[in-house]
């Protein structure tokens, strides 16, 4: 018994070891620099009007939580349907990024993120304007390359939901 609870231990040990980060080996400036670029150009598919710099933003199993009461999206067979018609929707879309936050996980492969969105465009001939969009995502680094695998923007009730 004291054999098996032994091979045990080293199994469990070496298994800890070499799934664990070596954050030493970490540039965590780097990959903060890194992640915060990604963040800020979240925007270019937008702005190019691209479904292929989407598609190359999203991670397969990216969740999309949106505005919309029907934006709870999960992967990218949901989320890409769903912006491909967005990005046909509009045109000439500007963002402007606020407050970002960004916070690195210990080894330095994964980010949080949060912050406050103001965009414009057109929609047809309508001119559009939405300010104070809350955002939060978290991307991963896998492969040398980032990807969003959670992203969610919501707008504030500007009253009160639950009474405090």
């Amino acid at each position: 018994m004291k054999l098996f609870l032994f091979k045990n231990t080293l199994f469990a040990l070496s298994i800890f070891t070499f799934s664990a980060c070596n954050s030493s080996n970490v540039d965590m400036d780097k990959s903060e620099q890194e992640a915060s670029e990604f963040i800020q150009n979240q925007f270019s598919f937008w702005e190019n009007n691209s479904y292929d710099e989407a598609k190359n933003y999203f991670d397969s199993d990216a969740v999309l939580i949106g505005t919309d009461a029907v934006e709870y999206l999960s992967t990218w067979e949901e989320i890409g349907p769903s912006l491909g018609q967005k990005l046909e929707a509009v045109q000439d879309v500007k963002f402007e990024q606020q407050n970002l936050k960004v916070t690195l996980s210990n080894c330095g492969d994964m980010a949080a993120f949060t912050s406050i969105i103001n965009f414009k465009g057109f929609s047809g001939e309508e001119i559009f304007s939405i300010e104070n969009v809350r955002s939060s995502g978290v991307l991963k680094k896998t492969n040398g390359q980032w990807k969003m695998i959670q992203i969610h923007w919501s707008i504030g009730s500007i009253d009160k939901v639950v009474e405090y």
